[in-house]
């Protein structure tokens, strides 16, 4: 018996599956039952990513502002970090440290070029601590600075007077936007940086 179309093919095996016979009955409760499987197979899969996703969904993504910002703390932190530690291995970068206003981390317009080595002369001056103002404030009509100073901490209260990297730096003064800060012989200006 010939077919001529697929449209035929599976009318002559709906006709067949349909016929009385025990082998027939057997095939259709055969594929029957391997239907029932797939659907079963189709919704245990769905079920499995559906339980896999629950309670995560959300809580990966981390706040893009976030992520920026870490980068940021982060790459300043590296740039702090190498500038210290070159701080404390050289002498003519702690002097172009001196001269860059205290911000060793940001580049130095003008730094001199390097020329043909000469003999090293050795820098006997102690070299002033890192320091930044918090906060400038009037507390029981004197002024008050709230400073981080290397080496002495972080939230230091000073006034006018008061002394520290072992009494070779003072304070000298405290005005609107800075303060006044004499190291061993040189007066040294710490000004108030704003947020942005």
């Amino acid at each position: 018996m010939a077919v001529g179309s697929w449209g035929e093919a599976l009318d002559e095996l709906r006709n067949w599956l349909m016929g009385p016979s025990r082998l027939q009955r057997i095939s259709r409760w055969g594929l029957l039952l391997l239907l029932l499987y797939g659907i079963f197979l189709q919704g245990k899969g769905f079920w499995m990513a559906v339980e896999s996703g629950r309670g995560s969904l959300g809580q990966d993504m981390p706040n893009v502002g976030a992520i920026e910002e870490a980068r940021q703390v982060r790459s300043t932190g590296e740039l702090y970090a190498r500038a210290m530690k070159a701080r404390s291995r050289s002498n003519e970068v702690v002097a172009l440290a001196v001269a860059a206003n205290r911000r060793p981390w940001q580049p130095v317009v003008g730094a001199p070029e390097p020329t043909t080595p000469e003999p090293r002369q050795v820098v006997t001056e102690v070299v002033p601590p890192l320091m930044k103002i918090k906060a400038l404030m009037i507390m029981e009509g004197r002024r008050v600075a709230v400073m981080d100073i290397e080496g002495e901490g972080s939230g230091v209260v000073v006034t006018r007077g008061s002394e520290f990297g072992g009494g070779l730096g003072r304070v000298l003064a405290i005005k609107e936007n800075k303060v006044v800060v004499r190291w061993e012989d040189r007066r040294i200006d710490v000004t108030l940086e704003k947020e942005q």
